[in-house]
């Protein structure tokens, strides 16, 4: 465990990965063959012992260059940003500034090597890809893993993150195949921690989850700690032993090359757990990256894997991943790195919120269909300040994207307040003020009263951003977010 007072560093995934390439095919040896869950000692001296805690952003990247430049035999290498995830930044990394493909890819945790309560390090992830290769998993060759900062250097992989519908339908069955033996695998090989049972397994990484939210700061945001009451209230058990997980299943998170899986990427979350939540991140996923039809994919992982499909366990499964996901956005928003445009992980996070609060109502045997509520606009001055800034001149797409919601978060906060205290007030008898008060103390039988209320709100807020709402309405295309 951690101290509680660092500053963004929730270990998460990458999970919004928007890019296509990025790593390269498993053709090499992996590094180590050792099957010992302590990372190899892939760095010099010099690089262990480095003090970086008071680095500036720019300063480390330097020193990730001369790491990577070290560790590929190099004089120099050039690090160019690629688009990482909630806690991960990514860069291709170029030997020659002219070649056409990198050389490898890098990954570092934004902020410094803290791992929070999940201990999921980069470093840690490196172990588990030589595992994996060892195993006869498609991944990216391991050139190098740093502690301080977290880091993770691989060769390139070539192949497409985002294939066509064409290419999905190709390669989908053989990736589900893959997850199948992930499930299969002898967990005792990798680097996680070992449970009896598959319910023990489940406790305690929900427990370290609500650590890391509570360290973060967003646990007491009332559809938060409602998600996490009615998770923890509705876990369903596990007496059988349990599996591995990837804990990232899904489009966007394997490589594509001619019909093939080139590379399985993003093991960072591996864990014990319920083979269930791995499909249920594999729907979830399809919300923001296509991925064909959900059911489609459950039988062919019912094909590969000879088991059949829980659906209450997945239904409990889907709100956990929607949970995970939206902690850690709210979390990587508290602790935006300077200069960093936040307002994709905004726009995501308005999405999941709204989408979370009605797979809690289903937890609950209820359900609610979203973007069902008609928002009513009003003319305020700050609405109107940035109508007229938008009028100005074309504006590139990430500023308008922030003007835009700025505008539409100031004609709707009326709309927001008092759809709010009416809800709160006719349907559970109390002052929004109470609400947090209320999800802690108000009794089972309640809880569908209070989440109605929740999930409506989040639905609403989803108005401020068009994007947002486009999102989920993609989502209710693959049965997420419909009554």
């Amino acid at each position: 465990m951690v101290s509680p007072s660092r500053q963004h560093t929730c270990a998460r995934s990458s999970l919004w990965r928007l890019g296509s390439s990025w790593g390269g095919r498993n053709t090499s040896t992996p590094l180590s063959t050792n099957r010992s869950t302590e990372a190899p000692n892939l760095l010099s001296q010099e690089w262990q012992d480095a003090d970086v805690t008071d680095e500036t952003a720019a300063e480390r990247q330097q020193h990730l260059a001369r790491w990577a430049a070290e560790r590929l035999g190099v004089a120099t290498v050039e690090l160019r940003p690629f688009l990482g995830g909630a806690a991960n930044a990514g860069y291709q990394v170029f030997v020659d500034a002219a070649d056409a493909q990198p050389t490898a890819f890098l990954r570092t945790r934004l902020g410094g090597g803290d791992t929070g309560n999940l201990g999921y390090s980069l470093h840690r992830e490196g172990v588990i890809l030589q595992v994996a290769a060892r195993l006869g998993f498609p991944v990216a060759p391991v050139l190098g893993t740093l502690e301080q900062p977290d880091a993770l250097l691989m060769q390139f992989v070539p192949g497409n993150a985002r294939p066509d519908a064409a290419e999905i339908e190709m390669v989908a069955a053989k990736y589900l195949a893959l997850i199948a033996k992930v499930h299969g695998s002898d967990a005792s090989q990798f680097p996680v921690t070992q449970y009896a049972t598959m319910g023990e397994a489940m406790r305690a990484d929900f427990d370290a989850w609500c650590a890391d939210a509570a360290d973060s700061g967003v646990a007491d945001r009332p559809l938060l700690a409602l998600a996490e009451r009615v998770l923890r209230d509705r876990m369903p058990t596990g007496d059988g032993p349990p599996s591995l997980v990837h804990g990232d299943v899904g489009a966007g998170n394997f490589l594509a090359l001619d019909g093939e899986v080139s590379a399985m990427l993003d093991w960072e979350l591996a864990h014990l757990g319920d083979p269930m939540e791995d499909l249920a991140w594999l729907w979830m996923r399809g919300a923001h990256t296509n991925f064909g039809d959900p059911e489609t994919r459950f039988a062919e992982y019912e094909a590969a894997s000879g088991h059949r499909i829980d659906r209450d366990r997945l239904t409990w499964q889907l709100a956990l991943v929607m949970w995970k996901s939206v902690t850690a956005l709210h979390a990587r928003l508290r602790h935006v790195v300077p200069g960093e445009l936040a307002m994709v992980q905004l726009i995501v996070s308005l999405t999941y919120d709204a989408l979370l609060g009605a797979q809690v109502m289903r937890v609950l045997g209820g359900s609610t269909g979203l973007l069902q509520l008609s928002p009513v606009r009003t003319a305020t001055t700050e609405a109107n300040l940035a109508d007229e800034l938008l009028a100005l001149a074309p504006l590139p797409g990430d500023q308008r994207a922030v003007l835009e919601y700025l505008r539409d978060s100031a004609a709707l906060s009326q709309w927001l307040r008092q759809s709010l205290t009416d809800d709160c007030r006719t349907m559970l008898g109390i002052e929004p003020e109470r609400l947090n008060e209320h999800i802690d103390v108000c009794p089972p039988a309640e809880l569908l009263a209070v989440a109605g209320v929740v999930a409506r709100d989040a639905d609403r807020r989803a108005h401020t951003s068009q994007k947002a709402v486009r999102r989920i309405e993609r989502a209710q295309k693959i049965g997420l977010g419909t009554a």
